[in-house]
């Protein structure tokens, strides 16, 4: 293995990625690769951004496997006080499906995170969801993807309902203790604006490792059904087109909280932060890098070394 780790050194100081903290590659559940590029983050919590968004994808399967919810159910049945006589009828018809996918419909200003410009609007009332609700239809549900954090809020607090406990509570049980994943202790605010969520957002490489292997083994850890294998296919595979948002992330095709990409799929975050799935191979590639303002995407490292090592594909 000391040939691809050397490239993917020599790639990185080539093209001054200076923000990347963590590099660890699995091949059929082994680590082949490890490396710390930031000592800051070596085998310690750092936080994952939006991979955090299909972890919440996994813990809605556990739901779904465990008759909480229906991905079909209309997310009114949840959150119904939060629904008034001027919320528009379009938004009585939004499933839990349609959040999984980003196709609320809900009118929303793009914006990455925290310069999401509707947030400070919604943020200054007490009940969130309700503020988002009361937002108008763009789009029919389920017709249209837009990339934001507003639909992942609402999914959480359909969650929160249907099982009775804080997404942070049902993950950590239902999900990251099944793994042996402890939670951070800390809180994090990694832009999806959710005081009940805390520290899942908040993983090592090895931990988002497992996260991936989980879904490469089809929803099964150390011999334990965590998740099912038949809601897992429906998540890592492409239920709808990112259509203008394509130039932003580059990946035409979304699952439930999951990026499609020709063979794979990722959990992406800002900044760099990624998990991505290559069953075609038994990979599972984790980045964790520092967010900045001005923060780059580091597919290339995987599409143009990783990947083209031989050992690896083979």
């Amino acid at each position: 293995m000391k040939k691809p780790l050397n490239r993917i050194e020599e790639y990185i100081h080539e093209m001054r990625y200076k923000n990347i903290d963590n590099i660890l590659i699995t091949k059929n559940g082994q680590t082949v690769y490890l490396k710390n590029f930031n000592k800051e983050f070596e085998g310690k919590k750092h936080p994952i951004a939006s991979v955090v968004k299909s972890i919440i994808s996994l813990g809605t399967g556990i739901a779904v496997d465990r008759g909480y919810v229906r991905l079909d159910d209309c997310i009114c049945e949840y959150l119904g006080e939060a629904f008034r006589c001027t919320t528009e009828k379009a938004h009585r018809k939004i499933t839990i499906r349609d959040l999984l996918t980003l196709s609320s419909g809900i009118y929303w200003q793009f914006g990455i995170h925290a310069s999401q410009p509707l947030w400070s609007a919604v943020e200054t009332e007490e009940d969130w969801a309700r503020a988002i609700l009361e937002l108008p239809s763009a789009y029919t549900p389920g017709t249209r993807f837009y990339y934001k954090d507003a639909d992942v809020y609402l999914l959480t607090q359909v969650l929160q309902k249907a099982t009775g406990q804080s997404i942070r509570h049902f993950i950590s049980e239902n999900l990251y203790q099944p793994l042996g994943i402890a939670l951070a202790g800390t809180d994090n605010d990694f832009g999806i604006r959710n005081n009940h969520m805390g520290d899942i957002g908040m993983l090592t490489a090895q931990e988002m490792a497992k996260i991936g292997n989980l879904c490469s083994n089809r929803g099964e850890y150390q011999g334990q059904r965590i998740i099912s294998e038949a809601y897992l296919k429906m998540a890592t595979a492409k239920q709808i087109d990112t259509n203008e948002f394509v130039k932003y992330f580059g990946m035409r095709e979304y699952g439930f909280l999951w990026w499609i990409h020709e063979d794979a799929y990722f959990a992406r975050g800002f900044g760099g932060n990624e998990i991505g799935v290559f069953p075609k191979y038994g990979l599972v590639v984790v980045i964790q890098a520092t967010a900045k303002k001005v923060s780059k995407e580091y597919l290339d490292v995987i599409y143009h070394v990783i990947l083209k090592e031989e050992s690896l594909i083979s």
